[in-house]
């Protein structure tokens, strides 16, 4: 998906739900669930489901711990921007 940068800026939720949902389909590739990623990553309880959910905002450190989980890139939960 391929976003032009203004949206980014004026919809700071949808980024938010695109990350998440990102997230939740790598996971399910990987065949983890929630709790073997919070075991993973160290992380209380509910914590990674609420990230998954979008019930929370996910930090820039938070989201390079979760890609190096799941042994990838951080790019590949970003939506792509369109600079043209």
């Amino acid at each position: 998906m391929r976003v032009h940068p203004a949206d980014l800026m004026a919809d700071e939720s949808t980024l938010n739900a695109q990350i998440s949902e990102h997230i939740r389909i790598a996971r399910l590739r990987r065949g983890l669930s929630q709790r073997q990623m919070e075991v993973a990553l160290g992380m209380a309880e509910s914590t990674f489901s609420r990230y998954e959910s979008g019930q929370r905002v996910i930090s820039a450190a938070s989201l390079c711990r979760i890609a190096a989980v799941l042994n990838l890139p951080t790019s590949d939960f970003l939506p792509s921007v369109d600079m043209s």
